[in-house]
Order: C-alpha cells, then structure tokens, then sequence
C-alpha cells in the first residue's frame, strides 16, 4: 500500500478511503491495548455488515441516524454511545489527515442515558451461586471450585475481566496482602494494587498448591493464576491459558442455569456498591480500587438508599 515521505505508516491521499483505510492507519499510530483493538474492528464490522464499507466521504448523516436507530432498538443508550465514541475518534483522526472535510457525527447526538443505577448480583444471588459451585452432586459447570474462586476473586477485588485474565502469580504480593493489576490487563493503559482480602488469600492459596503440585515448586511466577488449561479436569476445555471468550462462556452457562443475570462487570458493580453503601464512604480510596481515572464515575455508585435518606430527614431540626 502507498504511503507518503513524512510517515511510512500513512496513506497517501485519495478520495476512497474507507472505515478499514482510517483505522489501519490510527491502530499503527496509536498506542492501543488489545481489547481496544478487538472492541474498535467489532465495532467496525457491524457498520460495515449494515452498509458495506462505505468511502468516508460517501458515509452521511442519514446512515448514522439510521444505524442509531438499529441499536438502540436492540441495546442501551450506552452501546450507541460507545460506537458514536469510537466513529468520533476515527473522523477526527481522518480529519487530521485531510481525507474529509466535516464530521457527520456532529448533529448525529448521544442518547440519553436510561437507568443509571448500575447493575449488581443481590447477596441472595451471590449465595446460591456459590452453593451450586459448592455442590459435589452438581454435574455442571465444571469445574465447579475453579470457578467458584474467579467469582470470589471479582468480588473481593472489583477487577474487571481482562485484569482476571492477565493476573500472574508473581502480581500477587502475600505478606504485604496486595494484588498488583497490572498495564497488560488495564483499560486504561495504568497498573495499581487493590487489596488482598484474608477471604480469598485463604481461597488462592489452594489454587496456588494446585498449580505448584502440577508444575513443580519450581519458580512460575510468571504463570496465569487462572490457568483453566491446567486445572480444567475431565471437561471439554483444551490445553492453554484461561481466555475472556471462556470467562463470558462461563457465565453465560451459569446465568442460563441461575435464570438470573450474572457476569464479571456485576461482580465488579457489586463490589463497588456493597462498599459505597457503608457509612461515609472514603470515596477517593474507592476510586483507587476501581481504578477510575474520573472522581465523576466512582461517585455513580455512591446512591444513598431509602433508608440512609430517612435517616438524615429524621435529624432534621423541627421547625417549632
């Protein structure tokens, strides 16, 4: 493909650039993690299976408005606002580069918001599925204590998937009792460490003894925590680290079997909310547990419920 003097990873300019020409050129320059990467081609590709791959120049307000339509008939204001995010930094990179003139985005809006509650595994839930995972009669879900102690491990900790995935023995501080999430496994390019609860350092310690007992007590501090190809017993799964495609399988079994929602952002959700919900939260070490790089955010979970409010209408002075 042609590129230009000044730098080799850009296209020379022409009137046909498309969708697949500009994120070519902005997943060369730009610095993206991995699942950034995945999230921007799906992305991509549902615009594309919905009009084809379109020149830019050619791509109009009406498919924009059109496609919004299409979404939110299926998902949440939040995914049409995701794909407008992702479409955005695309044209502005596209209008860097001189291969269009305007933004089609800039009256195609983001959609208001729905329910801004966010959404949690209620304690009952949360119970009853770590009694199935508990259950030596339970045929599913296989195998059961693996995955009873990722649940654990979401919980306790509010990381997010990815973060589960790229967790090595060696993020794992025991006598400081502190877990580093590191850069691989971050959304946002960053690395802190959240607490190790006593609850599930106990739990990890048997998954550290199992994995010793597989490998030897040799150093592998650089092995998965989660190594579902090492632990995965008599099930269908194939040799090789634990992945979020089987992380979303699972739980997609599991909530077909609960008849009840439950998935990793819930965990995390839970996690956050269960905390947010004591009295006088410190929320900037909230924010620090979630990660977040915006106070705005940590402060969407901090929802004083029915009866926190009844509590401080009930001190107000009587007007007597």
């Amino acid at each position: 493909m042609p590129v230009d003097g000044m730098n080799g990873s850009r296209l020379t300019p022409r009137t046909g650039h498309t969708l697949s020409d500009i994120w070519e050129v902005y997943r060369t320059e730009r610095l993206l993690n991995p699942s950034t990467v995945q999230s921007y081609e799906q992305i991509i590709r549902r615009f594309q299976k919905e009009f084809g791959d379109l020149p830019l120049r050619a791509i109009e307000r009406k498919h924009l408005f059109h496609w919004r339509s299409e979404v939110l008939d299926r998902a949440s204001p939040t995914t049409w606002n995701t794909y407008r995010r992702t479409f955005r930094a695309l044209w502005r990179y596209a209008l860097q580069l001189g291969w269009v003139t305007h933004d089609p985005l800039d009256r195609v809006g983001a959609a208001p918001p729905g329910d801004r509650r966010k959404k949690t595994v209620n304690q009952d839930l949360l119970k009853r599925v770590l009694a199935v995972l508990s259950d030596d009669e339970q045929p599913k879900l296989q195998p059961r204590w693996f995955w009873r102690l990722v649940i654990l491990t979401l919980y306790y900790t509010g990381m997010r998937r990815r973060q589960l995935v790229s967790l090595r023995w060696q993020d794992i501080d025991w006598e400081r009792g502190a877990i580093l999430l590191t850069m691989e496994g971050s959304k946002t390019r960053r690395e802190w460490e959240v607490p190790l609860a006593p609850e599930l350092a106990a739990e990890l310690r048997v998954l550290w003894q199992a994995t010793a007992e597989r490998v030897g007590h040799r150093r592998f501090g650089r092995r998965q925590v989660f190594d579902l190809g090492l632990h995965r017993g008599n099930t269908h799964y194939k040799p090789g680290e634990l992945t979020r495609e089987q992380v979303n399988g699972f739980f997609r079994r599991l909530s077909d079997y609960m008849d009840e929602p439950i998935s990793p952002h819930r965990l995390r959700h839970t996690c956050a909310t269960e905390i947010a919900r004591r009295p006088n939260p410190n929320v900037r070490a909230l924010q620090q547990l979630l990660g977040h790089t915006s106070l705005s955010m940590t402060m969407e979970y901090v929802q004083p419920d029915l009866d926190q409010m009844s509590d401080m209408v009930s001190r107000l002075p009587r007007p007597e």
